[in-house]
């Protein structure tokens, strides 16, 4: 009798999954035409592992050796797929895996002077995508990073994008009717405004690029929740549930309530009410705006309404776009998601002002259009660093712990944001310089 089939799961580089069905009788060299032509990867360029007895394993080919031999048939297996290095000193090469399971080898001519949109540009050829459609993701799980390349003038070396590196293809769900794309929160708000209890609709997030944001009318009143996008590349509201994308985010809470979300959704806002509150635009089917002849493939926030603001960290600088009434914690998070300094490293400077109030919004600091931001990185990777103790904390602190002549430690002075204070034990006793 013929065995069933099987699936066996391919953890693509380190960054998304896919499944694959094969023939117990299926060999390793099969398996890799399989997977090549799912991911369009040749097969001379992979490296397949598998985990045994807590030890990696390499998948060499053998025609003698069998699939069925090597996992159970009624268990989901999952090897790893690599890319053999195929990298030299005088080449500039990055592997690129998107959302859809392709992987391949992309050599921008720049190197890592490559501008992210004229990626972009090179990608849109070979994925047949529109520039707008899709967001590229610097990705290394291993040492958790997951981080949107935004803005897009900034370079690959900018974003510390080395060769070597895997880019992430987040492509934006514009075959769905339910997704709006760039349109501004009143737009969204206005669409909503005729909607029925479970109406909804999604749209990018203008400030945390790669997350979105979903309208829903709950009980006559428009809500709105932002769907993150995870370093785990999960999409959550609220971290009340998981989905891989998020379609499946949608799919979810079509068919579920939960108290996050306390609805059912039900049917998408349609888009050609969509014309009432473009200015007379229409909408195409990217959910962009459109002047009725030339396409706009994405609405602007007004002038007014946004503040290009340049952040400087040491000798780098980077592009950020942030809105007045944004808060400075929430400044912070986009600051974290476009260089990796976590919030609780960050001590912002505006003209050599600290702004220490995180619930304070930018237009409370008077922070106006192409500002400079600097951020002081505290150095929380320091044994020596306790961050926000008082004096009195210091001391009771150490009270039982043996102490010795020049033992140190150094904390953030309370009454002079930004400066630090400096402990040194001398004859048993802290001084405080």
């Amino acid at each position: 009798m013929r065995p069933d089939k099987m699936h066996v799961f391919i953890d693509l580089l380190h960054v998304t999954k896919i499944a694959i069905e094969v023939d117990p009788l299926d060999t390793t060299e099969i398996l890799k035409k399989k997977i090549s032509e799912k991911t369009t990867l040749p097969v001379s360029d992979q490296i397949l592992t598998i985990c045994q007895n807590g030890a990696m394993k390499e998948l060499k080919n053998n025609s003698r050796i069998y699939l069925g031999n090597i996992f159970d048939t009624n268990s989901n297996a999952v090897i790893t797929l690599s890319c053999k290095q195929n990298l030299s000193s005088f080449s500039f090469c990055i592997y690129v895996v998107t959302e859809t399971g392709l992987v391949f080898t992309l050599r921008p001519e720049g190197g890592n002077s490559t501008r992210i949109i004229n990626l972009k540009e090179q990608l849109s050829k070979r994925l047949s995508l529109s520039v707008e459609s899709f967001l590229l993701r610097s990705v290394d799980m291993l040492h958790y990073v997951n981080k949107g390349l935004t803005p897009d003038n900034n370079t690959l070396e900018d974003f510390s994008v080395k060769t070597g590196a895997v880019l992430y293809v987040q492509i934006h769900p514009c075959e769905h009717n339910w997704f709006f794309g760039r349109i501004e929160r009143e737009q969204a708000e206005k669409l909503m405004s005729s909607a029925t209890d479970g109406q909804f609709l999604v749209k990018e997030s203008l400030h945390f690029p790669g997350d979105y944001v979903l309208f829903v009318r709950v009980n006559g009143e428009v809500q709105h929740y932002r769907v993150l996008y995870k370093k785990n590349m999960m999409f959550t509201i609220n971290g009340e549930h998981y989905c891989d994308t998020i379609n499946n985010l949608v799919k979810f809470y079509q068919n579920n309530k939960g108290s996050t979300l306390p609805i059912k959704l039900t049917d998408p806002i349609s888009k050609t009410e969509a014309t009432h509150c473009t200015n007379g635009a229409a909408l195409d089917d990217k959910g962009s705006a459109t002047n009725g002849t030339l396409p706009r493939p994405r609405l602007e926030t007004s002038a007014l309404a946004e503040l290009h603001l340049q952040v400087k960290i040491g000798s780098r600088a980077y592009s950020l776009l942030a809105n007045p009434f944004d808060q400075i914690q929430s400044l912070k998070e986009q600051i974290e998601e476009l260089t990796g300094v976590s919030t609780d490293s960050q001590l912002l400077r505006w003209n050599d002002k600290p702004l220490i109030m995180n619930d304070f919004i930018l237009e409370d600091y008077h922070i106006r259009d192409n500002s400079t931001i600097v951020v002081q990185v505290h150095p929380w990777n320091e044994e020596w660093y306790i961050g926000k103790w008082a004096s009195n904390q210091v001391e009771t602190g150490v009270k039982e712990l043996n102490v010795a002549d020049g033992m140190f430690l150094i904390r953030d002075s309370t009454s002079t944001p930004g400066n630090y204070c400096l402990h040194v034990w001398l004859e048993t006793e802290f001084q405080i310089a």
